[in-house]
């Protein structure tokens, strides 16, 4: 409930005991039956009714239920005002109670236009956030982007000088290839063709490798010698995509291997399975991989 609401719910009840106190005040002065004085007041409880539901009804379509009590009141009030003993001036009482029940009407949605308009404008922000998902479309475009970073001859001339920034950067590219190559081998050398997960470590580069590599270019004071360990290692399992299948897994596991375009004998490289059997660039994944590892383990092998 918010601020606005809880205020009309305190100013509502006011009214109520307000009206209470009235009532039994105007009883009091006029001696007559509480109940006779409530009927006088009908014209305002209604009148009040129906300018709240004229107001809310869009909000609240059951309130006009409320508007159909007006064709009744004069069936309400009139055995009640026979009862008096004084004779009230009808007409007057009902158009100073409508006058008193439209001013409680005015004080009560005083403010309710800018409440109201807050909560349109909260709407039309609600139906434009899907536009975001035109935005979320155009991010596979990165792709192509990262797809020209490693410029493998020109990289290895440009070692000599690769400043930290350059680190940083080949080496967030070096772990895409690695990712990519691994997704490859996860889906060409998959259980249903023979495959499984002790065959596929054989392949898949360890997340721990690119990790701890990372890892190393946060500390302030790079350790150059335990970074070209970790790059030893990755550059390792990268060499083995150019292996035939039979010189990776071994006679066994390669001829377990079935529904793959490949050499019966194992006899073809697995860069070339990959490349016949899955539909990313697998070949630019290995090869940019190979040299962007290379350029990184001369960086840090340099002056050593």
């Amino acid at each position: 409930m918010g601020m606005w609401d809880k205020l009309v719910a305190l100013y509502s009840i006011a009214i109520f005991l307000l009206v209470l106190v009235l009532l039994g005040y105007v009883s009091y002065l006029v001696d007559q039956p509480l109940h006779a004085i409530a009927a006088a007041f009908y014209p305002l409880l209604l009148t009040f009714i129906t300018a709240q539901v004229m107001l809310r009804g869009k909000q609240y379509p059951l309130a006009w239920i409320f508007a159909l009590l007006w064709p009744f009141t004069l069936l309400l009030t009139a055995p009640l005002f026979s009862s008096m003993s004084i004779t009230p001036n009808i007409p007057a009482l009902i158009v100073d109670n409508i006058l008193l029940g439209l001013l409680l009407v005015a004080l009560l949605n005083l403010g309710a236009g800018h409440h109201t308009e807050v909560r349109v404008k909260t709407k039309e922000v609600i139906k434009r956030v899907p536009e975001i998902k035109e935005v979320v479309r155009e991010v596979p475009v990165i792709k192509e982007v990262v797809k020209e970073v490693p410029v493998v001859k020109e990289v290895i001339k440009e070692v000599p000088v690769m400043q930290e920034q350059q680190i940083r950067v080949q080496a967030r590219s070096l772990e895409e290839k690695c990712k990519g190559l691994n997704s490859a081998v996860g889906r060409v050398y998959r259980k249903g063709r023979g495959g499984g997960k002790q065959l596929r470590s054989k392949l898949s580069i360890p997340t721990e490798l690119y990790n701890e590599f990372s890892k190393l270019l946060e500390h302030e004071e790079l350790d150059t010698r335990q970074a070209a360990a970790v790059l030893n290692q990755i550059l390792g399992y990268l060499q083995r995509y150019a292996l035939s299948e039979t010189e990776v897994f071994g006679e066994t596991m390669a001829g377990r291997l079935r529904e793959l375009q490949r050499a019966k004998d194992g006899s073809m490289p697995v860069i070339d399975v990959l490349e016949k059997n899955d539909n990313d660039p697998v070949r630019t994944y290995f090869e940019e991989g190979v040299n962007t590892a290379q350029a990184l383990l001369a960086a840090m092998t340099k002056g050593q």
